[in-house]
């Protein structure tokens, strides 16, 4: 899992962690919530959550 992600860092040339998740239909909450982690732990700069 993750061909995508790292399909979309690459092309925007985005370093760090770099993961999907697939939940149905809680799955933008939860992406969400991990970005908002992510960010308040210093991990991140930013969080790109789409969905379909």
């Amino acid at each position: 899992m993750g061909t995508t992600a790292q399909f979309i860092a690459d092309l925007c040339q985005a370093k760090g962690p770099v993961y999907s998740i697939s939940t149905a239909c809680s799955s933008s909450g939860k992406a969400l919530v991990s970005a908002q982690a992510l960010l308040d732990a210093d991990l991140a700069d930013c969080g790109d959550c789409r969905w379909c």
